[in-house]
């Protein structure tokens, strides 16, 4: 009988894995491609459907309507435009479960599920089990994270699981830092851990797959593109996509982001300005951003804008700004770990996991 794992551990970026992790090698290690723009949601939503932002819609942590006239947060399973790998394994008569740290993606990727919760909002038989999840700003949620899925895979053994750590740590702390090597050996540990229960049943087929959903960057410098835009008379709304409720993670400043400009003759001339502005990398119109990147038309700005590497967009008190930060969002954190245990498998993209998963479960003998 096949089962197949899923753990996307959240902003792992490349740099974390150098310490010495002896559980990671177990896995067959390759590194690729996050989707851009590298955010949570735009990610997850692209490994549990297995295609690009234009097929299931998810461009942003954050989305503005400009007919309603009305920002919101894409947080909603009702944003997805396609169906996700829980209701194809559901509709075979699988079983299925979701873990995740932020509860704002559970009810984003939950369809489908036969179970799911979070940290944030725990199901009292995992709870009665293993104690209360800890703060969701602290190391040591993963580490009741990795304790409730263990939980889940004995008690509830569904067929296809995922689980979804959080970035908390990787935004406050670079790698070479104690707290992100003492996070990183528990992960480690706790992997062990879950390898070792897979191989003690000898009556199931196990593939366990594990990526990123973004890596993550020291920022120091802001652009406020309202601002900039607004000094050379053009108008815009400027929608951080990295944009979500956690503000303590990245203060709502990230490596992207999509403009709205007012009025649409103007369009051109602020692709001018922000082309020659220090700390823009690449600045693209709507086609051409949809065409390069795979994202949903109806779904993004007039323009995307992306930042060098250590460089955020968002609001401050003048159109450059210093600032202090980790972040993602841009080019930079594009890298990513796909580690998979139990076959050998080509993935160039962590999207590809959610077709891999998927495939695999569906050619059960």
């Amino acid at each position: 009988m096949k089962r197949a794992i899923v753990i996307c551990l959240d902003g792992c970026d490349p740099e974390y894995l150098e310490e010495r992790l002896p559980n990671f090698h177990r896995f067959k290690q390759r590194f690729g491609d996050a989707i851009v723009p590298t955010t949570t949601n735009v990610n997850s939503v692209s490994i549990i459907t297995g295609v690009y932002p234009k097929e299931h819609g998810i461009t942003s942590n954050f989305y503005y309507d400009r007919k309603l006239g009305k920002a919101y947060y894409m947080e909603s399973a009702d944003s997805i435009l396609v169906e996700n790998i829980f209701e194809k394994v559901t509709k075979r008569g699988f079983k299925s479960a979701l873990i995740t740290a932020k509860d704002k993606l559970r009810i984003l990727l939950s369809r489908g599920t036969s179970l799911s919760f979070s940290a944030e909002e725990p199901t009292r038989w995992v709870v009665d089990r293993i104690g209360p999840p800890p703060d969701i700003y602290s190391i040591e949620v993963n580490e009741w994270l990795f304790r409730s899925f263990l939980e889940v895979l004995r008690g509830f053994d569904p067929d296809l699981s995922f689980l979804m750590t959080t970035d908390y740590v990787m935004h406050k702390f670079p790698p070479e830092s104690q707290e992100a090597k003492r996070n990183m050996r528990m992960i480690d540990k706790w992997l062990g851990t879950l390898l070792d229960y897979v191989e003690s049943k000898k009556t199931s087929e196990y593939l366990v797959c594990l990526t990123a959903d973004h890596g993550m960057s020291n920022k120091i410098k802001g652009i406020d593109l309202e601002k900039l835009l607004e000094k050379e008379g053009i108008k815009a709304r400027s929608i951080p996509i990295i944009k979500d409720r956690y503000i303590l993670h990245h203060q709502n400043m990230g490596g992207s982001s999509y403009l709205y400009v007012n009025v649409e003759s103007e369009i051109e001339n602020a692709i001018d300005v922000l082309s020659g502005t220090e700390g823009i990398e690449e600045v693209l119109s709507r086609e051409e951003a949809s065409l390069i990147y795979n994202l949903h038309p109806d779904r993004i700005g007039d323009i995307m804008v992306l930042g060098e590497k250590d460089v955020v967009f968002g609001q401050g008190e003048r159109e450059f700004f210093e600032v202090n930060l980790r972040s993602h969002g841009s080019l930079h954190e594009r890298k990513v770990p796909i580690f998979v245990y139990g076959d050998v498998f080509e993935v160039k993209e962590n999207k590809d996991i959610g077709s891999l998963v998927l495939n695999w479960l569906m050619n059960e003998q």
